[in-house]
């Protein structure tokens, strides 16, 4: 039986990275990749919660198109965090 891989704090890091970039604007996006550059340097927890409802807003109000693997990406942070 293969074991499956857990995502890592790094992975979460990541993923919320791409979801900023794409989604966020200003200040909003300033905050959370200086927040994942902070989490990352220190190796904090990921505050998974607090950007998965920052970032539903920012892709609700958002006229991009959905980005690249957004679904799984959403669900590695949740994996990590929830």
């Amino acid at each position: 039986m293969k074991v499956m891989d857990w995502p890592s704090d790094v992975d979460c890091y990541q993923a919320m990275a791409k979801f900023a970039s794409y989604y966020m604007q200003a200040e909003q996006q300033e905050k959370w990749l200086s927040i994942i550059a902070d989490g990352l340097e220190t190796g904090a927890f990921p505050p998974g919660k607090g950007f998965l409802y920052e970032i539903d807003k920012a892709i609700k109000s958002s006229p991009k198109s959905s980005m690249p693997n957004r679904e799984d990406l959403y669900q590695l942070i949740c994996t990590v965090c929830i």
